[in-house]
């Protein structure tokens, strides 16, 4: 071997166990080979400790290279063969059937050793390591590369019981024989290492100039095989390397790509602006030229006026009666008709308005634009066709879906909104629904999935939502349908609602007043949930013997129906007799006020919930302090009576201006 070693080839003229050049290596079943020394190492391990000899070299910890000839000998010395031949061994001792089996350090394969204990000698890779060695000089003093003691190596061409006989080959079991009348002594054991087999099939060995051209030839070929492997293993690599060069390029194409895009979009916003900007002038231009017109029909007319007033000025002079009488009569109604010219042109105002009514609403467009995202093509072509077909993969997504304005209506504060499907496209998988309260917040996902209809519940009182749906498919989403516009209920309208109430109320005048069956006290609520806004509601006390304590307030959905409101944490109250009332929350008194109810009395009830205040009027004014502060969440107005007091419901009253004005100014 000329020259110096791969790092591959190096590897493979180690020792797995050892980690240092082969030192007489022994074949293994498997194909790989361990030093002489080595192997007898793990024949002296016990059985029970095989894997942890052979993990050694997976730990890092090296075995000595050498080891004392004796193991060897004491290994070699149970062999029951007869004469050299590497599978010729007539039975397995002790020791053999205690080894059984072990992993190879190399490939981590089990591996069955042959049944006499002994391996034959790889002494091709013997001279590879010697010839290696002598190559790069690294170990000068690399130990002795002759077989040593070959009383326990086998000998694959020099039998020692029949000499001058070639040796043999066998291709039923591919063991090697020393000669082929060695060969024909012993039964085949069909592939296995040349043991002694169960059945009584003979060998039928060739020569091993033969055998061993037939096997080189086949390792050509496998050879080969790996040769083409390697080449497009080789190939692979080279793509790989040089990818990192195509994700630079790609990313500068696919921003000079964006940048054109954003650049395309300010020009048209640009544009838009110059567009929107000449309309506000044409519209400065129509209200001045009808102020101007409006300005000299106005002046026209004081002109008139100037000179009546002058005119009559003067015939105030006249000193003759009777001519001053004939005119008068005429003055006088053309003074009044003038008058009454002048009155309507002052008190019609100017035609136009000062403010221009229109307003430009960016909203759209932002969204739009924080929508923006990259799509991704995983199966597409290239880069720059990937970016060119964007248009031609969008026709693939759902088409833009329908708002079904008819089918559409607010109640209260909830709004429903129906849509359908676009009539061309894939259908579509899901179908997402935005709200926009108008609060500058933008638009919000408020439903996502199969549905084509959405009911959006505890909505602000008295404001403008605009909805929008877009279509969602495995091929991408569609663009937004047009908007619709629906505007909640100006204020809370509700009754009581049986199905969230104790079944010991009774309910009647279409579910606004409410009565009690029993002497305890029973909670009713109402069928509307307030979380925003301000909201004011009235109970009118139909009868009353002055033996209850009614209690007025909100309490969630959830709270005890079985005792008087505000005793649990769930409800805050104000009970109220014929003379007192106390506040009630956990079961907690405070704050008594002089004042009571009678037959014919009204308990006004204020809940702002955007400052989260709750508070009472009596008989229309004001009753006591603010009752409760930092009230969240979705509440219910309650009312809890026995059978001794029925009232009735007014809701959806105006918020009294007093008490709105006094925070307001706050």
């Amino acid at each position: 071997m000329s020259g110096s070693i791969g790092k591959g080839l190096e590897q493979e003229l180690k020792c797995p166990l050892c980690r240092a050049w082969f030192v007489r290596p022994l074949l293994l079943p498997c194909g790989h080979s361990l030093c002489r020394d080595c192997w007898a190492g793990i024949q002296q391990a016990p059985a029970d400790d095989q894997m942890s000899v052979l993990s050694e070299t997976d730990s890092g910890v090296s075995l000595p290279a050498s080891r004392p000839d004796s193991l060897v000998t004491a290994a070699s010395s149970g062999s029951g063969s007869s004469g050299g031949g590497g599978g010729g061994g007539a039975g397995s001792s002790g020791a053999a059937g205690a080894i059984g089996g072990f992993l190879c350090p190399a490939c981590r394969k089990p591996v069955a050793p042959p049944h006499s204990q002994q391996l034959p000698a790889n002494r091709a890779l013997e001279r590879l390591v010697s010839a290696a060695a002598a190559a790069s000089s690294a170990n000068k003093d690399h130990g002795s590369q002759d077989c040593g003691n070959d009383e326990d190596v086998v000998e694959l061409n020099d039998c020692r019981r029949h000499p001058g006989e070639p040796g043999a080959f066998c291709l039923s079991c591919r063991g090697s024989f020393a000669c082929g009348l060695c060969a024909g002594e012993e039964p085949c054991g069909g592939g296995g290492g040349g043991g002694v087999g169960d059945g009584g099939e003979r060998h039928q060995p060739v020569p091993l100039p033969a055998a061993c051209k037939a096997q080189k030839t086949e390792l050509s070929q496998a050879l080969q095989s790996l040769s083409e492997q390697a080449k497009s293993g080789s190939e692979f690599l080279q793509r790989l390397k040089s990818s990192s060069e195509r994700i630079k390029s790609n990313r500068e194409v696919m921003a000079a790509a964006v940048t054109e895009q954003f650049d395309s979009l300010v020009s048209a916003l640009q544009s838009k602006k110059q567009v929107m900007l000449s309309q506000l002038a044409s519209e400065q231009e129509h209200k001045l030229r009808l102020t101007r017109d409006q300005a000299a029909q106005c002046a026209s007319s004081l002109a008139k006026a100037t000179g009546l007033l002058q005119l009559c000025v003067e015939l105030l002079k006249e000193t003759e009666p009777a001519a001053f009488i004939a005119v008068s009569a005429a003055m006088q109604d053309r003074a009044a008709g003038m008058q009454r010219s002048l009155q309507r042109q002052t008190e019609s105002g100017p035609r136009v308005s000062e403010q221009f009514e229109i307003r430009l609403d960016p909203e759209p467009v932002l969204v739009a634009i924080n929508s923006l995202a990259f799509s991704e093509h995983k199966n597409g072509p290239d880069l720059p066709a990937v970016y060119h077909q964007a248009s031609a993969c969008s026709q693939k997504a759902p088409s833009q879906p329908v708002i079904l304005k008819g089918e559409c209506k607010s109640e209260n504060n909830t709004l429903t909104i129906a849509w359908s499907a676009g009539r061309s496209g894939p259908t579509p998988e899901a179908f997402s629904l935005e709200i926009d309260d108008g609060r500058g917040s933008g638009f919000k996902r408020c439903y996502r999935g199969p549905d084509s209809a959405c009911c959006v519940q505890s909505l602000r009182f008295d404001a403008v939502y605009q909805a929008r749906v877009r279509a969602h498919g495995p091929t991408g989403d569609s663009a937004y349908s047009d908007f619709v516009r629906l505007r909640t209920a100006a204020r809370a309208s509700f009754q009581f609602c049986p199905d969230a109430s104790h079944r010991d109320l009774v309910f009647t005048n279409r579910g606004c007043t409410a009565t009690a069956s029993v002497l305890d006290d029973r909670v009713a609520l109402c069928s509307a949930g307030l979380s925003r806004g301000q909201h004011y509601w009235e109970f009118s006390v139909d009868r009353y013997d002055d033996k209850g304590d009614p209690a007025f307030g909100v309490a969630r959905i959830d709270c005890r129906k079985d005792e008087k409101l505000g005793r649990d944490h769930k409800a805050w109250c104000m009970y109220i007799d014929f003379k007192r009332s106390w506040f009630l929350h956990s079961g907690e008194h405070f704050e008594r006020t002089d004042g009571g109810i009678a037959r014919g009395a009204t308990v006004g009830v204020r809940l702002d919930c955007d400052r989260g205040t709750l508070s009472y009027y009596l008989n229309g004014a004001p009753h006591g302090p603010v009752a409760f502060t930092n009230l969240t969440g979705t509440l219910y107005p309650a009312v809890s009576l026995s059978r001794s007091t029925q009232v009735t419901l007014n809701a959806g009253l105006e918020v009294p201006h007093d008490l709105s004005e006094d925070e307001s100014d706050e």
